[in-house]
């Protein structure tokens, strides 16, 4: 799935899609998981996300 700026800006409003396309990070959670005993509920973010936009939460 690609998407640009204004379609995301459709999507999710100005705010939204600026920080998250505008975002550049990796997060692992190592720490979370070794210290809180952390596990995701999400293995693949760009699966949640569409499922997320798609089916309205």
């Amino acid at each position: 799935m690609r998407l640009d700026i204004a379609d995301a800006v459709d999507l999710w409003g100005y705010e939204p899609a600026v920080y998250a396309l505008g975002s550049n990070s990796r997060v692992r959670g190592h720490a979370a998981r070794a210290d809180l005993g952390w596990s995701p509920k999400h293995t693949s973010v760009e699966k949640h996300v569409r499922t997320a936009t798609t089916s309205g939460g």
